[in-house]
Formats: structure tokens, sequence, C-alpha cells
């Protein structure tokens, strides 16, 4: 019996084999890798070198974080850490919230569709104790709403806010139009006197603000004007035809008309702000006019705050899929990082969500795979925009909160730096040359009317007939 003296050794060898070849090939994991799913209308934040993932279960309240210091492979698993807290019946599930960082250890949520009152005033949550708490406030707390906006001055530590809506357990519906302010070091909101010029200011959700140079520039949405005719809300479509600016410091407001490259009206899409201090970069989204269909879209524009001038980069590398309801945020000053949201609607089903990340460079404008952890990015202290968004003098009204709510009069100031189009440049071609051919041909005109007119004596030469009468009468004369 020969083989009795290698027996263990054959046994350790076939579980050696087991372990790490015929499992992983018949798709069984070696270890558990777990990940946000069926996410859409969440909140993602960056803390400390870290991505937050949270808001976007109606069910359960999750926490999910993903550490970046050795960077980021899309092609390989997508692992994250549930750091979920223990149940606490004072803080609910949420969607269409907003959240923005405390410390390097602690970020902050304004619910938005929640059950809750303590989540939809103010949550804290720390990263290292993995608990919820209510911070303690001053000043006059918002009252509760969704599908407003939120961005974050890291050098003040003041968070702008705009807009939204009620909550949708909430009767009777209503929506905002307001700009106001938490100021991080004092916990102090701070509601400002808005000077807007052109009529009233309407009241939008489910847009998108980025700050620029202390402008907060607010982005399609859906615009609320109340009639009191009506005694209703009438709504617009989210286009990108004109942005609404806010001077964070001035406290005054614009609407002013875009130029260029003007994208489709679309819904639920993402902004962030571009490397070179002055642009904003947008994603995806789904197409306002489609009505019937889900038609999202995975293309960029982007968007020159000075000159309210769009255009459309040309992109290399395999563009993600389509989506609407994701979230992105900037990485390193360079990487547009996009996650999860909804590629599809079934009738009868719902929607199908994508749970993947998508990485746009936006230094080389192409579509990557991955980010190494020695890569540099570009620091935002190095960036000096060249230019800034200027108001335009116009006088302009206070426009508070919802006040004068029956004047639907709402005024889109024109672009001073308008620029012809292609189309706009044809067409003045087009009618140029009719008009110098009109001009031409009347000139013509006028020219053969004033030869009819000139008397055959005094210049016979216009008239052939005459020289041959006259030679006529000088052939009879000499004779």
């Amino acid at each position: 019996m020969l083989i009795r003296p290698y027996y263990h050794t054959i046994s350790t060898l076939l579980c050696f084999v087991c372990t790490f070849w015929i499992l992983p090939s018949i798709g069984m994991p070696t270890s558990e890798c777990i990940h946000p799913t069926n996410y859409s209308d969440f909140t993602l934040l960056l803390v400390n070198n870290s991505l937050i993932a949270t808001g976007g279960n109606s069910q359960t309240l999750e926490i999910w974080t993903r550490d970046l210091s050795d960077g980021l492979d899309i092609k390989a698993e997508n692992c994250w850490t549930n750091v979920t807290a223990a149940t606490n019946n004072n803080y609910s599930p949420y969607k269409n919230g907003i959240g923005f960082k405390i410390t390097d250890s602690s970020f902050a949520i304004q619910a938005g569709d929640s059950t809750l009152s303590s989540m939809s005033s103010l949550a804290l949550f720390d990263l290292l104790n993995q608990t919820w708490t209510t911070p303690l406030t001053q000043g006059t707390s918002p009252s509760h709403r969704a599908r407003m906006s939120v961005s974050l001055d890291p050098t003040t530590n003041v968070v702008y806010f705009y807009g939204g809506r009620t909550e949708l357990s909430q009767q009777p519906r209503n929506y905002f139009n307001s700009f106001y302010n938490f100021d991080i070091k004092t916990s102090t909101w701070n509601w400002p006197e808005t000077a807007y010029s052109g009529g009233v200011r309407p009241a939008r959700y489910g847009h998108s603000s980025n700050l620029i140079s202390d402008r907060l520039f607010i982005i399609g949405g859906k615009a609320a004007v109340f009639s009191s005719d009506l005694n209703s809300w009438t709504f617009s479509s989210g286009d990108f035809q004109s942005i609404l600016v806010y001077d964070t410091t001035q406290h005054q407001a614009i609407t002013m008309a875009t130029i260029g490259d003007i994208p489709p009206a679309r819904y639920s899409f993402s902004t962030v702000n571009a490397p070179d201090g002055k642009s904003i970069v947008l994603f995806g989204g789904q197409n306002a006019s489609s009505e019937e269909i889900f038609d999202a879209s995975n293309d960029i524009y982007i968007l020159d705050t000075c000159t309210l001038n769009w255009s459309q980069p040309t992109v290399e590398g395999k563009p993600p899929i389509a989506r609407a309801g994701h979230e992105a945020i900037v990485y390193k000053n360079r990487y547009m990082l996009i996650f999860m949201g909804i590629q599809n609607y079934i009738s009868g089903i719902g929607p199908v969500y994508v749970d993947d990340i998508a990485i746009l460079d936006m230094k080389s404008w192409t579509w990557i795979s991955s980010i190494s952890k020695e890569e540099e990015g570009i620091n935002p202290n190095m960036t000096t925009p060249d230019c800034r968004f200027i108001f335009p003098v116009i006088v302009p009204d206070n426009d508070n909160d919802n006040e004068n709510i029956g004047n639907s009069n709402v005024t889109i100031v024109s672009n001073q730096k308008s620029s012809p189009t292609t189309k706009q440049l044809a067409l003045g071609i087009t009618f140029g040359v009719l008009g110098f051919l009109l001009l031409t041909t009347t000139f013509v005109i006028f020219i053969i009317r004033i030869r009819k007119d000139v008397d055959p004596k005094q210049n016979p030469r216009w008239i052939p007939s005459a020289l041959k009468i006259k030679s006529n009468r000088q052939q009879q004369q000499e004779q």
C-alpha cells in the first residue's frame, strides 16, 4: 500500500485546489464583498478621503463608506463598508434630502422625504462612534422640505441652501424660493434678505447648485409659480435656457439667459465644479421631453459661469450607462465620480437600478477605469480663474421667501455676452446675400428707368432708331 504514506499530502493538495481553483471558478466567493444597491436620489459625500453614501433606501437608514486612500478601480470588486448605526427610533430612512461635511469624522443630514422631524430638521452622524445625534442650533430652522440644494463653502464653513418642496406626507403642497444658510462654526441658521432683479423669483426644486467665486449657480429643476387666479401652482420644465445666480456676499440674485450649445431640458442630473475654477460640468439625467418612456442621458456639457455659455466637449473613452437619479462628486479636483442611479423604468415593475461607478478625467476629458494611489490631482489653490460672473446694473426688488406669490411676473434678463450661433450666422449670411441681390436689382431697374426718360434729341445714342433717322435726313440734305 504505497499510497498510504502520501494520504495526508494528497488530501491537503485536493483541499488547496478546491479552495483556490474550483470554488472560484464556479462563482462561489472566497470573501464577502458588499455595496449599496438600488440607490437613487441619495446623499453622497467625501469625508476625509472616504466616500459616504446614505439616504437612498426608503426601508433602512443605511450608512455606507468606501476608502479611496489606495485609489479606485471600477473593474475590481465594488466593495463598501456598512457602518449603519444600531436601530434608533428617533432617526428614520429618507430620500431626496441633502448632506454636508462637519468635520473629518462627522457629517450632517437634512432629510427630505422622511417620517420623523428629527431627520427633517438636522441630524449629525459620528463616523467614529457610529451614532446619530440632534444638534442644538440657533436662529430659525427651515420648515421641513425635500429636493432642495446645498453647497458648502470650505473656507468659511458656511452651507448655502436654496428652494425645495414640502415633504410628500405634508398637505397642502408648498414650494420654496428662499436662499438661506447655516454657519457650522456657530450652529446658526441665517435668512438674509435677498434683492432680486426681474419680478418674482420662482420657487424651484430638484435642481443643482454650485458655488464658484462667491456666486451660487442654480441649474435646472422644476420651477413653480403660484397663481392667485387659479389658486394653484403652475410648473415649468427644468430647462437650461436660463440660470439663477445668487451673490452670497451681496445677497442679490438674478435669472439670466444662457447662450451657446444649450443642453435639452432634463431632470435628476448631476453637476460638479470643473478644475478650471470657473466652469460647471453636467452629466446625465432624464430627458424632460419624454413623458411616456424613460429616456436617460449619458452626455457631458460644460457651463462657463463667467459668460453663462454652454458647450459640449469631445470626450474619449467608453461612456457609462445612461442614467438619472444618480449622484456625483469631485475627487482630487480633477475627477468626476458618478455613482449608481436609475437606468430604466418598466411599467408594472418599477425602476431598473445601476450600482456601478464611473470616472471622468476632467483634465483630459476621458472616461477612465481607475485612479491609482499615486495619481496626482489638481491643487485648487493653484487654480485661479481668469474671470467671474458680473451682475448687470439693474435696480432689484426685495423678494423674500414666497412673498407676493400671487404675482406670476417672472423676468429673465438677456445675456449681454450673447454671441451668434452657427444657425444665426447662416441666417445672417443668407439674408445678407438676398439683401445684396435686392439692392443690385433695384439699382439696375432705376438706371433703366432713367435711360427711358432721357430726351432722344439730347442724347440720341440711347435710341438706335434716332441715329437711323438722322442719317437719312443728312443724306436728303446732301442731295
